[in-house]
């Protein structure tokens, strides 16, 4: 195949030269807009984490045993069928960690887990809750909370 001598082949980026002026209009501001909000994981079933609970300290879960631990795992197993909303309408709710008691903001320094904007507490029955780290559609168990002295709850009418 011969050449074309004195001929560049075409391209898509044109020289415009001296003159470099846009090809289109500017049009409006330049602003991005998302395509979808943040993602709702409230219609999703749980799951449970067991990667971060804390062994030790006041809330350990090796106080629990017995009939205790089997109705723990009963209601955790029943909660497996329901969705988070539900899981909310039974009393269970996130807490900032700035409301939590000061003994809990402390044993989450020392476990390293304080830069969590928010725990979980997932109840169980009455006082006693699961508290732990609710990341989407995961609690990552922290700790078990049968007195409710996580986050203690202001007694009414005092």
């Amino acid at each position: 195949m011969k050449e074309k001598k004195g001929k560049r082949p075409s391209s898509p980026f044109v020289d415009r030269g001296a003159s470099k002026s846009p090809r289109s209009a500017f049009v409006g501001e330049n602003r991005k807009n998302p395509r979808g909000g943040a993602p709702d994981y409230g219609g999703e079933f749980p799951l449970w984490a067991f990667r971060i609970v804390d062994l030790g300290g006041p809330w350990c879960w090796s106080a629990l045993s017995g009939d205790a631990l089997r109705e723990v795992l009963q209601r955790m197993k029943e909660m497996e069928t329901m969705t988070w909303h539900a899981i909310t309408e039974t009393g269970s709710h996130a807490i900032e960690t700035a409301r939590l008691g000061k003994p809990a903001r402390d044993r989450l320094v020392e476990i390293q887990q304080d830069d969590a904007d928010h725990v979980y507490s997932l109840r169980i029955t009455g006082k006693r809750r699961i508290i732990g780290i609710r990341e989407g559609g995961v609690l990552r168990v922290l700790w078990w909370d049968p007195e409710h002295q996580v986050c203690p709850a202001p007694r009414k009418h005092t």
